[in-house]
């Protein structure tokens, strides 16, 4: 009964959409009988515990299918592919069907700490999530790069994570020399910081801190769709 209950909720956690689980029904007083196997074709008799007659072919066998929760579309990559034990697959079903709670940022470790789950990013898709942050919690609106602010609001921030001397930093205001690039660079980055948030926290759980798109396709706009309060900013200037 134990690994029963494993299997079922081992199903529970893996089980994909079209799996489904299923119970063997046998009618009475057939079930729990040592010498019934299956309904014959033809009578067939056999003997229950009192040692009453009991006819074999007589017996009904149902199937009956057992609904389940299916957790698999809210665990990362990682899980889905068999890199953690049962107890931290659990843990990790758990934390991405409770609400999230917020953002905060390890700028050292180019870190964004979704609800408590870290996901680490290359530095400047940390910088594109740090730079929308910092305009969600001031109460800015959705932007568009490049028409709405220029690059230097976004180089602004960029510096202050890998440091004015940097020659990431350099790269990066060559990139951008021109305004109009700065739509499909920011694009980019957009894109990946997603994907970082996809593979870490799982789909379910990342649609709620995901760079957002509003708009028409030509007008389309980005902002991180959380309130002031889910939002705990670092102070970059002492990171």
């Amino acid at each position: 009964k134990t690994m029963g209950f494993f299997i079922g909720y081992a199903l529970s956690l893996f089980g994909r959409v079209q799996d489904r689980l299923t119970h063997v029904l046998v009618s009475e007083p057939f079930e729990n009988n040592r010498d019934f196997f299956y309904p014959t074709q033809s009578p067939r008799e056999i003997f229950n515990a009192r040692g009453e007659p009991l006819d074999a072919s007589q017996a009904r066998v149902m199937l009956a299918e057992i609904p389940f929760v299916r957790l698999r579309e809210g665990l990362p990559a990682s899980l889905l592919a068999g890199q953690a034990g049962y107890s931290e697959t659990v843990k990790a079903a758990q934390q991405r069907i409770v609400p999230p709670v917020g953002i905060a940022f390890d700028v050292k470790k180019r870190t964004v700490i979704c609800g408590g789950v870290p996901v680490q990013m290359p530095p400047l898709n940390f910088a594109v999530y740090l730079w929308l942050a910092r305009r969600a919690a001031s109460g800015l609106p959705a932007v568009r790069p490049g028409e709405d602010v220029q690059a230097e609001e976004f180089l602004a921030v960029y510096r202050e994570v890998v440091g004015r001397g940097s020659g990431d930093y350099d790269n990066a205001c060559r990139a951008l020399r021109h305004p109009e690039d700065f739509l499909s660079y920011f694009q980019e980055k957009r894109t990946n910081a997603n994907k970082a948030l996809k593979r870490v926290l799982g789909a379910f759980t990342a649609k709620s801190y995901l760079i957002d798109a509003v708009g028409g396709r030509l007008r389309t706009r980005y902002l991180i769709s959380l309130k002031k309060e889910q939002i705990q900013l670092p102070q970059l200037g002492k990171a």
